[in-house]
């Protein structure tokens, strides 16, 4: 079968590292319009072709985008291929025996019933919409009988921002691998608008620019004022707001499309422990966001005159209450620590005797830390005022970072806009390993919200609200037996979770 299949050089450069590169992992794009989805189209017919018998996978988060941005171009641009498209299966079957699928799954679970299955080659689209978890199910699967490790690849084509960008950064651009990562496992060819002649192939033909004078003999800066002058798409994201512009058009990881903390400036916000200007006497509390298979990540606070210090981060998971209790005591050693916030999930049970809040508290107090209070879990409100604590660029900043809480400071700039709620932030997983997910900066979002919100009210106080509204719920007057059943337990909750009573409520 003759297919005309054209490559501009950077996919072509995807194709030869399909090739001959040992890397499993091959990340390509970064930027909008760099030719993403054409470069996996044709990568996948020409390994079915070049593999006889192979499978290989076409991913994508919807099934109409599936639709629209590969199964229609393709049938589209190769007619000759429509007599061997199955469209109840979404499945093109070559005369070679190759198959190439096309497969969506919005969720985690639908994810999981690829698993059965094995592919030579797996190409996701949009990868950075989907969690590392879900990259890692899909890299599971890129495996074929008889062909060595090295030649079956998980191709993700990609943009920054998004569930899956903290770890296409950390593999593809920052390269921080993990123990059981490999360097030579991951390849990145970063593509951008005006590594795509489509754009600009018009006004070429106009000025006489042949397509091998543009890719061969024109420098990269060349390439960008075209692109950029003389494209509509290029002239759209030039006019965009920086931080939107850094991602679409730029491809940078640090500032792109729907960062929620674009004002997030590690020049500006990131000190030494020194630099902070804490002194003994200040104020000084902590948060902490429970986890056991995702982190627990804990943060220490110092409020000065002038601003809120984040100096240190513990952050660990698969870690039983006793020990989180004896690390936080450890680092707090020599310290007044005046108030601890725990997320509220803590506070329930979870199929054990007592929860959590309870056994990590108990264990706290016992070593001299305070019995943690359920932290303020208002999201767009605590988001927004961790916002305003950054500052505006130019402002001096109401919130300065210790260097050493290093997964904080990676954390803050992968939060993203959540696609249905604008004003709140993406919740993403971490892995099985805990990395990866948003829990550093929920716990930021807990010790800043918590502290800085409405204060609890007295004892006194809640006690009498709690008394009129059992009264107001069984439509009469509590007797004082029953005034004085209410307070003993009252007393017994408050204990748990405040430590002994200076002196008892008084049952009105």
């Amino acid at each position: 079968m003759d297919l005309d299949i054209r490559l501009q050089p950077k996919q072509r450069a995807l194709m030869q590292l399909c090739r001959r590169s040992p890397a499993s992992w091959l990340g390509y794009g970064g930027a909008l319009g760099g030719g993403k989805s054409g470069a996996i189209r044709y990568l996948q017919l020409t390994r079915r072709f070049e593999n006889a018998g192979t499978t290989g996978l076409i991913f994508r988060r919807k099934r109409k985008e599936l639709a629209e941005n590969h199964i229609e171009p393709m049938l589209r641009e190769f007619p000759q291929l429509r007599q061997f498209w199955r469209e109840q299966k979404r499945q093109l079957v070559l005369p070679n025996g190759s198959n190439l699928i096309f497969g969506h799954g919005e969720y985690e679970r639908d994810i999981e019933d690829f698993l059965g299955n094995e592919y030579m080659d797996v190409c996701v689209d949009q990868a950075e919409a989907l969690t590392e978890k879900s990259l890692l199910l899909l890299n599971s699967r890129a495996r074929w009988p008889g062909k060595p490790d090295a030649t079956c690849k998980t191709v993700l084509c990609f943009n920054p921002g998004g569930p899956g960008s903290a770890f296409l950064q950390r593999i593809f651009s920052t390269k921080q691998y993990r123990s059981n990562e490999k360097a030579t496992d991951y390849e990145f060819i970063h593509a951008f608008g005006w590594d795509n002649i489509e754009w600009v192939r018009s006004h070429l033909a106009q000025t006489g620019v042949s397509p091998a004078t543009y890719y061969n003999a024109w420098t990269d800066e060349q390439r960008f004022e075209t692109f950029t002058r003389h494209s509509e798409y290029g002239r759209k994201l030039m006019r965009m707001p920086v931080g939107l512009r850094n991602g679409w058009l730029y491809g940078r990881f640090d500032s792109f499309a729907g960062q929620y903390f674009e004002n997030f400036d590690p020049s500006r916000h990131v000190r030494s422990v020194g630099e902070l200007g804490i002194e003994p006497w200040h104020q000084r509390w902590i948060s902490i966001d429970w986890g056991f298979a995702h982190n627990t990540a804990v943060y220490w606070y110092a409020k000065t005159p002038t601003h809120v210090a984040v100096y240190d981060e513990l952050v660990c998971n698969r870690t039983d209450e006793h020990e989180i209790a004896r690390l936080i005591a450890e680092k707090s050693r020599g310290q007044t620590i005046t108030a601890a916030y725990l997320s509220p999930d803590a506070a329930a049970k979870r199929g054990v005797a007592k929860p959590i809040k309870e056994q990590l508290g108990t264990a706290m107090r016992a070593l001299g830390i305070p019995y943690p209070s359920d932290a303020d879990n208002a999201r767009v409100s605590g988001w927004r005022l961790v916002y305003s604590m950054l500052g505006p660029p130019g402002a001096t900043p109401q919130l300065f970072i210790a260097d050493r809480c290093t997964r904080l400071i990676e954390c803050i700039p992968m939060m993203s806009r959540s696609a249905d709620h604008p004003e709140d932030c993406q919740k993403f997983d971490s892995n099985e390993q805990g990395d990866g997910g948003d829990d550093c900066c929920d716990s930021l979002r807990y010790g800043l919200k918590t502290y800085f919100g409405d204060a609890a009210p007295p004892m006194e106080e809640q006690y009498r609200k709690k008394v009129q509204a059992m009264e107001e719920d069984r439509g009469e007057t509590l007797s004082p037996t029953g005034r004085h059943l209410v307070a003993m337990k009252f007393q017994e909750d408050w204990k748990k979770s405040h430590g002994p009573l200076r002196r008892p409520v008084r049952r009105h």
